[in-house]
């Protein structure tokens, strides 16, 4: 939840951080796959809402509801001081095989937009990507949930160990307890 447009413009071209750990002399280190900028990315998720809506009506549907997840911002950020370890190089092969697994979690087609960032205390990535279902539905509740985290949490460990990088496992919450889980979803008492 929050300004997609706001998150857009931090991460893509227009680069609005005010993180005061950007070092703006390596932000022509970054690089961008997908849409460059947070209008381009804007205008293209308003247009698809319109037509995902207008295809739903056809189908004798509803239209996408206003205030529907439309795209979802997410950031592969490893510890700074593991990513500054590492030569240039690897830091790039580092961040795209984590996309890779990632890519294949969410579906590469969902992705819209992916930032590299070299300017800041480590190298990371955002990912704008469409919480669609399988079936072709946009629904976020449906796609990014406690079972999507754990997914993520399980496979992208143990596919940048077979990678052959020394990561640590996350925690995985279906392994926790009932009260952890609970605390986790805001649920506590």
């Amino acid at each position: 939840c929050g300004s997609f447009q706001s998150v857009a413009k931090e991460a893509l071209e227009e680069r609005y951080g005010l993180d005061p750990d950007i070092d703006r002399a390596l932000s022509g280190q970054n690089f961008i796959v997908g849409y460059k900028s947070a209008k381009e990315l804007l205008a293209y998720s308003e247009e698809h809402i319109k037509a995902l809506s207008a295809e739903n009506i056809a189908k004798g549907g509803r239209k996408i509801r206003g205030d529907a997840v439309a795209m979802i911002a997410t950031i592969i950020k490893p510890p700074a001081s593991f990513m500054n370890t590492l030569a240039v190089q690897d830091q790039h092969r580092f961040l795209a095989d984590a996309l890779c697994k990632f890519s294949e979690i969410v579906g590469e087609h969902n992705i819209k937009s992916v930032a590299y960032h070299f300017d800041e205390l480590g190298a990371h990535t955002h990912i704008f990507w469409e919480p669609m279902t399988a079936d072709g539905r946009l629904c976020a509740k449906e796609v990014h949930n406690l079972k999507f985290f754990n997914k993520i949490n399980r496979e992208i460990p143990a596919y940048m160990k077979s990678k052959g990088w020394n990561v640590a496992d996350c925690e995985i919450y279906d392994k926790a307890s009932e009260a952890e889980k609970r605390k986790v979803l805001g649920e506590e008492e």
